[in-house]
């Protein structure tokens, strides 16, 4: 089969178009024709270096598709011919994240497209326990979109209730932000402000036709870089944050001064409003503070 074959020790990227096909090893194993698969921003920081990932050996990236139920083994539940999505977090079910239902932060090393072979591939064999049927009415080009999207829904859990009639403003109109736009024009939300420089994507969320008004000189986020150093002018961390507050949302691609991490409710008391809300996306579990992502 193809595959799209990565080196973390020379970070060099490379096509192959007879790699090992993949094969079923337990009783419960599905391999995946995949269809569809995106690259995420986190792809481009394990091949740049910056993301831990698998380095004993060459694998392959992707933890975002969907594809076709190709063959399944004695135990599985599935059959061939079916569509189905690919969880791509794989807990150890024993650690004490785990056991709060908090798999997302399982320091395993089991996570699929990260250090197991993913998705950037003709064909890939993960677990029954991580594949999903997609329903009839949702295509496969959409289900390429289900990780991502569950990020933003979780995010959206967390944050509820957004009262209907606050300003918000997304610094940010890559995917995930084009998501929380349309997530939040679902909710009802229509003065929604984007801060986007690239003019590619700008274009993008222009046609989306669900956004008032436009920054696109980055003062906005600019504005929340100045306030977020000068109350932690501290050696930084890499990250993305992103903090909903009453009557404005933040998302920079700064990089977020680490006590920040840590001191959620002083931030809050300090910068926003009473019952402001703040969620954080794009952080390693190493920089994590407690509680964040509840």
């Amino acid at each position: 089969m193809e595959a799209l074959v990565f080196d973390l020790k020379t970070k060099v990227l490379k096509h192959e178009k007879k790699h090992p096909m993949p094969e079923i090893v337990k009783d419960d194993d599905v391999i995946v024709k995949v269809a569809y698969s995106g690259v995420c921003g986190t792809d481009l920081h394990i091949m740049a270096g910056e993301f831990p990932a698998r380095s004993d050996r060459p694998f392959t990236l992707g933890h975002e598709f969907s594809g076709v139920v190709h063959a399944a083994g004695p135990a599985s539940a599935f059959r061939a011919g079916q569509k189905v999505v690919v969880d791509p977090n794989r807990p150890c079910n024993l650690c004490n994240h785990c056991r709060r239902s908090k798999y997302q932060f399982c320091s395993a090393r089991a996570n699929i497209g990260v250090w197991v072979d993913g998705g950037w591939a003709q064909y890939c064999v993960v677990s029954s326990l991580h594949v999903f049927l997609l329903p009839d009415g949702v295509s496969l080009a959409q289900g390429g979109l289900c990780e991502p999207y569950s990020c933003v829904s979780h995010g959206f859990d967390i944050i509820s209730p957004i009262t209907v009639g606050q300003k918000i403003l997304i610094c940010g109109a890559g995917i995930i932000g084009n998501l929380w736009i349309t997530t939040l024009h679902h909710q009802g939300h229509r003065n929604i402000t984007v801060s986007e420089m690239n003019t590619k994507r700008l274009e993008i969320v222009k046609n989306l036709g669900l956004c008032r008004n436009f920054d696109v000189d980055g003062s906005l986020e600019a504005q929340s870089r100045r306030r977020c150093s000068q109350l932690y002018p501290s050696p930084s961390s890499s990250a993305k944050i992103q903090s909903f507050t009453d009557g404005e949302i933040y998302r920079s691609h700064s990089k977020a001064p680490l006590p920040l991490l840590s001191k959620l409710e002083d931030l809050n008391l300090k910068t926003g409003r009473p019952n402001d809300k703040l969620a954080f996306y794009g952080l390693q579990s190493s920089i994590s503070g407690p509680g964040f992502f509840n």
